[in-house]
């Protein structure tokens, strides 16, 4: 297994990491983040933005409605009957369903920084920098697009 090999670049503090790649009959794996080897190469611990990210997307998951299987098991039927009337109702249910999810997670993300925040680490200087990244779970409890590109794909629609 080859090491991770950082570059320096002319730019102050812009790193160029070159990852361990490896393939076998499944895929290809890297592995992107390690944080002993990665101290060790002298990249800074990014331990607290991990924890935020991983918060980030617990939140999104615990609110998501899975609304692209509505447009899957109620959808694809009547694009592929040309009943667009009745696609389209369901398609409006489904976003429907992520805009309730996208609020929720906001209101829950929200609520659980500023209750929980200290007890994971964050110190009061950052709770607001993970409140402004807490926003991005309204972008991540958006499922409606996959469900409309599969139904489309299986009904040979466009």
């Amino acid at each position: 297994m080859a090491r991770p090999e950082v570059q320096r670049t002319p730019i102050p503090g812009l790193l160029v990491v070159r990852l361990d790649v490896r393939t076998d009959s499944r895929g290809w794996f890297e592995e992107v983040w390690q944080r002993q080897s990665m101290t060790a190469l002298g990249l800074p611990d990014f331990g607290i933005l991990t924890l935020i990210y991983a918060f980030t997307n617990a939140v999104s998951d615990l609110v998501e409605f899975q609304s692209w299987q509505v447009i899957l098991h109620y959808g694809t039927r009547p694009l592929q009957e040309g009943r667009l009337s009745l696609f389209q109702r369901v398609l409006s249910f489904s976003l429907m369903l992520d805009g309730i999810g996208a609020v929720a997670g906001l209101c829950v993300g929200i609520a659980g920084v500023l209750l929980f925040g200290q007890q994971l680490g964050w110190s009061s200087g950052i709770t607001p920098v993970v409140l402004l990244y807490t926003t991005s779970v309204v972008w991540m409890a958006s499922a409606t697009a996959t469900g409309r590109s599969a139904s489309c794909t299986n009904s040979g629609a466009t």
